[in-house]
């Protein structure tokens, strides 16, 4: 312990830092002023009296001042060469230098610093025949005249190395002088013994943190030695307290990356002792660095094992909710926006990881049964195992939601209007489609999970469901977990286990509720033929457990104007096709939206097989609002089918859409072409009964109340409009940035409205180059 101590006050006093004195002669002896210096002293030599909730930012600023020059580490460069056997007094070492300035005794050599020697880059018989070990050099010290050279005493003499200037020499003393301590610290940390390995530690991580050199260019050497010394010595750490030897490492792993070993020995105090303060002062910060610097998983699983487990460790807390939400708010930092975009992509990366491992046994299980080898799965703490699940993301869908009627190639029927609704007639099947009990029980048994591995499942999606549900403060992670989510990422027994469809519930309940239109559309598949959250959680589900109380939330929300962007046919095509049977029982159970849905396939012609409508219009009859629905499609097929009436017609101004209504459910408007609706009130809601008149191609609607929602659901409806007056309506950017979906417009007036500049920008790249625009009195014009 004493040579120890001598070995880091030589290195100490030899810094050219700050509070340095130079004594007046031709080598330079430097010392460091005991004033400024105290608080370092007291660091060193006071560590039994080191307390384990001493951050490493204090003791940063008291080990080192910023006024201090530092220098990079230098491996390689020309220096020119001497070797004499006895420097023993300043005047002969002045004297050679001066006169032997020209001399054939001095060598140009490319030096080298290797981890274990001095050596030459060309190897030569000149001074530097042989490498030089480190371990074999005495002393480094630095000439303070003239030659800027810097001299190696060694056992076979005195090696003299001169640089090109007084920086460089600097540069080289100080690279040489920490080579030649960091391998004498080695030696002496490595044959340690348990009582002096925490003090000897918190000197080496001073040593680093206090040199002239770049804590970037000394941090990771003393990390690897760390690392050896945790592999080497493992059977005597156990004596030795692991928080004293964590708080010994925090001035380094704060704020650099931990090494694999170092990992480990976190995770194992993490696994020992969850409610340490160690866990929530120190592993926090260096979590925190690691999800913000981190960028592939796949190289470093080690990391992404330590942030798992940290997590695990905060969920042992008092109270882990509290834990975990302070957590979050600490790593997304208190503006609006998260400066550092790889932690949500990180954190979300780990949660996922966690939840596929709880799976990993049965995946593994099944593996093997087919005959797989399973090479990529190692043990991991707490039973997870280290796969990159972001590498290897692919979307998986879950077969068991598929509609058990198969869709046969049927002939198209007539109208609707000559349908016979003889409920005697009709073979209907109007509860869902599960499967039979047998293959559910196969299922259960196959999909049976530990419940140690349940609760960690549950633990990190609480902790994607905290992430979620922080959008009250946090605007901008809330969207991005919700597209994160939207290829459902996950094994597919997890999709086909209850418990996960359970924990997952009061997250797509919460995406379901969100005011946000993008958001809302991450409840569907993100590739056609693929199943999203819609499907996941539909009553044709055998894991359906609400009823279908959330599927009919789903529909709700993405049948709002607006969220289809000119979509919605394709949409509801998608639900017929699929989810048929539920709707109708739903709608059975008289659930209005379903009801509507039903009634909107039998208006758009979505359905075309006869059997199919004719069990729509069999539901529709069985409850009154469904009958209602019904009779008034029929009555208005009747007037908008019928190819005759005008093509053209003007409402008077001030009319209601009251009155449009009641004028377009009589006489024949299946011909109109073009429709006048300026200066009437109010024409809120207008867009479902414009959306009937399927042969429309011109709409004015100046100097009405026209506003976004209208607007969204007119660029939902199927009409193909060729010219559109929006002309002093209060639609807003929100509303008219949809209207890229309208192909077919020829023009769009949009004179004295809020058209932003950006979102006009935006609507003319959509549309097509040919479009002509009025924009006057906008901040586009």
């Amino acid at each position: 312990m004493a040579k120890l101590k001598r070995l880091y006050n030589s290195f100490m006093w030899s810094k050219v830092n700050y509070g340095m004195r130079k004594v007046s002669s031709s080598l330079s002896v430097y010392y460091y002023d005991d004033e400024v210096n105290s608080s370092t002293r007291q660091y060193i030599e006071g560590n039994e009296k080191f307390k384990r909730t001493v951050s490493a930012s204090n003791i940063l600023t008291r080990s080192y001042s910023n006024d201090g020059q530092k220098f990079n580490i230098i491996t390689e460069g020309s220096l020119r060469c001497n070797f004499y056997f006895d420097l023993s007094t300043s005047n002969i070492m002045e004297k050679i230098i001066h006169q032997t300035k020209s001399s054939h005794s001095w060598e140009t050599h490319t030096i080298c610093l290797d981890e274990s020697e001095i050596k030459t880059q060309v190897v030569s018989n000149g001074w530097f025949k042989t490498p030089i070990p480190y371990w074999k050099i005495k002393r480094v010290t630095a000439h303070n005249k003239a030659l800027n050279c810097v001299i190696l005493e060694t056992d076979d003499g005195n090696y003299l190395l001169q640089a090109s200037n007084s920086h460089q020499r600097d540069q080289w003393f100080y690279s040489l002088r920490w080579k030649v301590t960091l391998e004498q610290y080695r030696g002496i940390l490595l044959n340690a013994t348990s009582d002096t390995l925490v003090q000897d530690l918190k000197l080496l991580v001073a040593l680093a943190v206090n040199s002239c050199l770049y804590i970037s260019d000394t941090y990771l050497p003393v990390l690897n030695i760390v690392s050896q010394l945790l592999s080497k010595k493992s059977a005597s750490l156990s004596n030795i307290s692991h928080e004293d030897l964590i708080t010994a490492l925090a001035p380094l792993v704060e704020n650099n990356q931990p090494t694999h070993e170092i990992c480990d020995f976190f995770i194992k105090h993490c696994r020992n002792a969850p409610r340490s303060l160690i866990v929530l002062d120190t592993f926090t910060q260096i979590v925190h660095r690691i999800l913000k610097e981190n960028v592939n998983f796949g190289k470093s699983s080690f990391l992404r094992l330590f942030v798992i487990e940290y997590i695990q460790a905060l969920n042992c807390q008092n109270n882990p909710s509290e834990a975990i939400e302070k957590f979050l708010h600490r790593v997304h930092g208190p503006l609006s926006q998260c400066p550092h975009p790889r932690i949500l992509n990180n954190l979300v990366s780990v949660c996922l990881s966690a939840i596929y491992h709880c799976f990993g046994s049965e995946i593994e299980r099944k593996r093997n049964k087919k005959g797989t080898k399973v090479s990529n799965l190692h043990p991991a703490p707490h039973g997870l195992h280290s796969v990159n699940i972001l590498n290897n993301q692919k979307t998986l869908s879950t077969k068991y939601v598929k509609n058990s009627l198969q869709e046969g190639n049927v002939k198209a029927a007539g109208d609707v209007k000559t349908i016979n609704t003889d409920n005697s007639t009709l073979d209907m099947n109007l509860k869902e489609s599960h499967s039979n009990q047998k293959s559910n029980k196969c299922l259960e048994e196959t999909l049976s999970v530990s419940a140690s591995n349940v609760e960690t499942m549950k633990l990190f999606v609480f902790v994607l469901d905290r992430m979620y549900s922080l959008r009250l403060q946090i605007d901008d992670w809330g969207p991005n977990v919700a597209g994160l989510l939207q290829p459902l990422p996950f094994p597919d027994e997890a999709l086909n286990n209850k418990e996960f469809l359970r924990a997952m519930y009061p997250l797509v309940e919460r995406i379901t509720r969100d005011s946000r239109d993008y958001v809302i559309k991450t409840l569907q598949h993100s590739r056609e033929g693929k199943d999203g959250w819609l499907q996941l959680y539909s009553l044709n589900s055998p894991l359906c457990e609400d009823n279908g109380k959330l599927f009919s939330s789903m529909v709700t929300a993405l049948l709002l104007p607006g969220v289809q962007s000119g979509k919605r046919k394709k949409f509801l095509t998608l639900l017929a096709n699929s989810q048929l049977q539920a709707i109708i029982t739903l709608a059975v159970r008289e659930n209005e939206i379903m009801i509507q849905l039903l009634g909107e396939f039998l208006e758009l012609d979505i359905i075309t097989d006869e059997q199919k409508q004719l069990q729509i219009v069999s539901t529709l009859l069985c409850t009154a609002s469904g009958n209602k629905m019904y009779t008034e499609l029929c009555s208005h097929r009747d007037v908008i089918h019928t190819m005759e009436g005008p093509t053209y017609f003007k409402l008077a101004p001030n009319s209601t859409i009251v009155d449009l209504q009641v004028l377009l459910g009589t006489g024949s408007w299946g011909n109109l072409r073009e429709l006048d609706l300026s200066f009437t009130r109010p024409t809120a809601g207008i867009a479902s009964t414009l959306s009937r008149l399927k042969n429309l191609k011109h709409l004015n609607l100046r100097f009405t109340d026209f506003n976004d929602e209208d607007l969204k659901g007119l660029c939902d409806s199927s009409l193909n409009l060729e010219s559109l007056n929006l002309c002093e309506t209060n639609v807003t950017d929100d509303g008219i940035q949809h209207l890229c979906v309208m192909s077919h417009l020829k023009y769009l007036n949009m004179n004295s409205t809020k058209l932003s500049l950006p979102v006009f920008t935006t609507l003319k790249d959509s549309l097509p180059s040919h479009v002509k625009y009025d924009v006057t009195y906008t901040e586009a014009w």
